[in-house]
This record gives structure tokens, C-alpha cells and sequence, in this order.
């Protein structure tokens, strides 16, 4: 299959279809680079579905850095591993405080940018959030990091600008 038919196919899948299989691609890049041992950070963990499999990738030598703003989600997440370490801020580019949108009835979807316009029909409970460099935690300077999944609605370039490494 060339990429123009399988763009042809991914353009018809729905929505969840689509979902779900970058949910897969995402399980399956890690799955296969991860080693026992290893370090990775979660960036956006959400309900824990990644953090989970990531802390089971690499083992109870390894850890895993799980960040996530959203304060609704982030108590879920207390009790998932031995080998994860559970930051409650949204990963950015500087350290400052923030506004995290959180639309009504979409819990698990939230976003650092001003998102109301994408959504005139949902009503919005805003958050204010701490926003931290990845570089700028001591904890995480010493230490190799072999993998970081990124998902942030909208805000992936301000983490990536926030990883010097």
C-alpha cells in the first residue's frame, strides 16, 4: 500500500476509528523501543491508560513521569504503579500559571489554549494550573529519558520546547 492509499483509508474511518488506531500506533512505538529499566514521561496521562502500559514496559527498575493538569483526573492516578511519579502540571515551554479549559461533560479533554470557540456549545469549568519546563525538574536531570508521548491538545510544540535535552 503507497501512502496515498493509506491516507484514503484513514480519511474514512470515523472519528473513534482514527482514535483508536493512533492509540495503537502509540502503544505498539513504545512497546517495541521501551526496555526493563528504562525512563519515559507521559505528557498528558489523563485517565492512565498509557502511564499504565508504560509503567508495565518498563518494569519496577524503570519509571515512568506522568503529568497531568487536569485535577479531576490527576486522583485517579494516585494509585497505578510503585514505578511512576505523578506530576499534577501540564508540561510547557516556562514556568508559569495557566488557565486549563475543561469542557462540561468532556472530563478527559481538556487544553492550556482557549478552546471555547472549538466548542460553542459545551460550557467550560476553568482551572488554573502550574506549567513547568520538563528540563527545569531536578528529578528528571539525572536521569535518561528513552521515550516521551506527548498529548496535550494543542500544546505539544510548548512541550517540546520545554525538552532541551
Amino acid at each position: 500500500m503507497n501512502v496515498a492509499e493509506a491516507e484514503e483509508r484513514i480519511g474514512a474511518l470515523s472519528h473513534r476509528q482514527r482514535h483508536f488506531l493512533c492509540e495503537k500506533l502509540t502503544e505498539i512505538s513504545y512497546s517495541r523501543y521501551l526496555r526493563e529499566g528504562d525512563s519515559a514521561i507521559d505528557c498528558g496521562a489523563n485517565i492512565g491508560h498509557h502511564t499504565r502500559l508504560l509503567s508495565k514496559v518498563v518494569g519496577p527498575g524503570g519509571r515512568v513521569h506522568a503529568f497531568e493538569p487536569n485535577p479531576t483526573l490527576f486522583k485517579g492516578l494516585l494509585a497505578l504503579g510503585a514505578n511512576i511519579r505523578l506530576w499534577p502540571f501540564a508540561a510547557g515551554d516556562e514556568l508559569q500559571i495557566c488557565r486549563l479549559h475543561i469542557p462540561e461533560g468532556m472530563i478527559g479533554w481538556a487544553s492550556l489554549e482557549d478552546i471555547r470557540t472549538l466548542l460553542p456549545d459545551r460550557t467550560f469549568r476553568l482551572v488554573t494550573t502550574a506549567q513547568v519546563r520538563i528540563d527545569d525538574l531536578v528529578e528528571l536531570q539525572v536521569e535518561t529519558i528513552r521515550f516521551v508521548k506527548i498529548d496535550v491538545e494543542r500544546s505539544e510544540l510548548r512541550v517540546l520546547r520545554g525538552i532541551d535535552r
